[in-house]
């Protein structure tokens, strides 16, 4: 597999993948700690408002299907 470089994004992809893998194993501390870590290493202004998101989901106990996206 070839990694290409690209707004940082290479460098979260190994805390988002252990975030992914904790938050499904009920780790819902160390995937926070993960996608928090994540977000703040990338350079990707989208990438990190949707790690950010991810921690927030984590961190509200919420379920995926919970959260609801715009003005509801």
């Amino acid at each position: 597999m070839r990694w290409t470089v690209t707004s940082g994004s290479v460098v979260t992809i190994g805390w988002t993948r252990c975030a992914h893998l904790l938050e499904m194993a009920g780790d819902r501390e160390g995937a926070l700690k993960h996608y928090r870590a994540a977000a703040e290493r990338t350079m990707s202004i989208p990438e990190r408002n949707c790690l950010a998101t991810k921690a927030a989901r984590v961190a509200s106990d919420a379920s995926p299907n919970e959260i609801v996206r715009g003005d509801a």
